[in-house]
């Protein structure tokens, strides 16, 4: 529903792609930078639950301009055919 939100109101076609792309980049990438950086705090021993949730915050929030700078460049690519 979010998505639906977000992609209509985008100014241009192009635009509306790229959120779109972006936002399923977002799906895959967050909750693996998110299990990264959790995995990282429990291999260096760590059993603190703040750690741990801050590591999982901060995957999700790297995320959001990966996914925006990956799907710049896959939008740049396919306009370019």
């Amino acid at each position: 529903m979010v998505a639906i939100i977000v992609c209509n109101y985008s100014k241009s076609e192009r635009e509306r792609k790229m959120t779109k792309i972006a936002l399923l980049i977002y799906v895959i990438a967050s909750p693996t930078l998110a299990g990264i950086l959790m995995v990282a705090a429990l291999v260096i021993n760590s059993s603190s639950t703040a750690l741990l949730l801050a590591g999982i915050v901060t995957g999700f929030v790297i995320a959001v301009p990966i996914s925006w700078l990956v799907a710049k460049q896959i939008n740049a690519q396919t306009s370019k055919v």
